[in-house]
């Protein structure tokens, strides 16, 4: 008698193939559902945001028009998801030239408490029109501090800056 044993679906390349190709079929409708979930409720923004920190895609942190009024500051929280280049760029439009700097969340604790505090080297400058600065900065939370020192007098009374910030990989 010559009988074979039934043959192994195991090791047929073709079945293999049909397996693998359902696999991810499954896997691309997940993840489309899930983005399609975090659009509806978060916004297109987040869902682009959350495909981008997957991807490690670059990141739009921030991107608007800012009014800092005279001898006034104000903190702009830069979250970042992964380690990368930060690119901050900042043009004043109207107004006064500003103190524009980066520091820590712990930073800018002791900034609203009014006690001495640390900026980030390399993020700072001074009674600046135009500011452009970039690096390679861990995952964190820090925030762009925009600072109108004049005092609205012989100055402009307030300040709009218009802010950009981006992450790349």
């Amino acid at each position: 008698m010559d009988s074979k044993p039934p043959k192994s679906g195991f090791l047929d390349p073709k079945a293999n193939f049909k397996s693998l190709i359902r696999v991810v079929a499954v896997i691309v409708i997940l993840v489309g559902c899930l983005w399609a979930f975090v659009r509806y409720h978060a916004g297109q923004r987040a869902a682009n945001n959350a495909v981008a920190v997957v991807l490690r895609q670059p990141i739009e942190l921030k991107s608007s028009t800012e009014n800092i009024p005279a001898a006034s500051y104000e903190g702009f929280e830069l979250r970042l998801p992964y380690d990368g280049t930060l690119i901050i760029e900042g043009t004043v439009m109207n107004g006064n030239g500003l103190d524009i700097y980066l520091v820590t969340s712990e930073q800018m604790d002791r900034i609203q408490s009014k006690r001495p505090f640390t900026k980030i080297r390399g993020f700072d400058a001074t009674k600046t029109k135009n500011y452009a600065r970039s690096a390679r900065m861990a995952k964190d939370v820090y925030y762009l501090v925009a600072e109108d020192t004049s005092l609205g007098i012989l100055s402009k009374t307030a300040t709009d800056v218009k802010i950009h910030a981006r992450l790349e990989p």
